[in-house]
């Protein structure tokens, strides 16, 4: 990209977003991206930012066979699995990223503050819906509730019932671009 008049490094920037600069080992400074690859630059002698792209998006949901969004506080049922372990299904949909993707799935017990599921999925495909959007569904959020167990509670469904999660998706594509979406809904069980 060649820009006239301007001088530094271009800088991918978001709409209503400042980008994040860290420096690394060796003082080389990164610029976190939250636009495509058509944001505006930006330097010190061009005034604030300016948004010419689309927002890189990763709307959290639930799903066993398929992508169904979630709102705040709608229930996720904590399952049982075959193999004998506890879980919940996180489902999500990202746009305006390059597959594959690796995926950072989390739960959270808002009361206690405890990551109860931590999951990692490397270079997941995910369905292309053709609209420059991807979804994927049945991720695997198993729970370890060690951390909380009290006394003869000591199963998910005893510790968690009715507690507000919160369920965190962080997207990486292949660019190395990063997004993340989360949101708060309730456990629940049979």
């Amino acid at each position: 990209m060649l820009l006239v008049g301007c001088s530094g490094t271009p800088r991918h920037v978001g709409s209503g977003q400042t980008p994040t600069d860290t420096a690394d080992s060796d003082g080389d400074t990164t610029v976190t991206a939250h636009t495509a690859d058509t944001a505006a630059a930006h330097t010190a002698d061009t005034g604030p930012p300016v948004d010419t792209g689309p927002f890189f998006t990763v709307q959290p949901g639930t799903g066993e066979a398929g992508f169904t969004p979630l709102a705040p506080d709608d229930p996720v049922e904590i399952i049982y699995g075959f193999q004998g372990g506890w879980h919940m299904l996180g489902a999500l949909r990202v746009c305006n990223m390059s597959a594959p993707f690796d995926v950072h799935f989390q739960i959270t017990d808002v009361a206690s503050g405890e990551i109860v599921a931590d999951q990692y999925y490397v270079q997941w495909m995910l369905i292309d819906e053709g609209n420059g959007c991807r979804y994927t569904y049945n991720l695997f959020g198993f729970l370890n509730v060690t951390a909380l167990v009290d006394g003869e509670l000591d199963t998910p469904p005893e510790l968690l019932d009715g507690h507000t999660m919160q369920m965190l998706y962080e997207v990486t594509d292949t660019l190395g671009r990063q997004e993340s979406g989360s949101i708060e809904v309730l456990a629940w069980s049979l």
